[in-house]
């Protein structure tokens, strides 16, 4: 995360789309959501992370996440805290 923070403090643009053939197009956010990396999601989120983006590939930040779920419930376990915050924090994004 101190590099997340490092970055945007210098000025990286956090909403690079990315490069890599499974998922070229994709932004930033997404890819941590995909890799499962919580709290630099929400970090990036709270920071003015696309949430309605859609990708070439048709998939969504929303999309991403629901993957992860069904991910969840076929393994028979609950979400992760990070996961269920990065939910909560959309919502709250979303009423705003």
């Amino acid at each position: 995360m101190a590099k997340l923070k490092l970055l945007a403090e210098h000025g990286a643009d956090m909403n690079a789309l990315n490069t890599r053939s499974d998922r070229r197009g994709w932004t930033v956010i997404m890819n941590d959501a995909y890799m499962q990396q919580w709290p630099e999601t929400v970090y990036l989120l709270e920071h003015g992370a696309p949430v309605d983006y859609r990708a070439p590939d048709g998939q969504t930040l929303l999309s991403v996440l629901e993957r992860k779920a069904a991910e969840y419930k076929e393994e028979g376990r609950e979400p992760e805290p990070g996961y269920t915050a990065l939910l909560g924090a959309i919502r709250e994004r979303r009423r705003k």
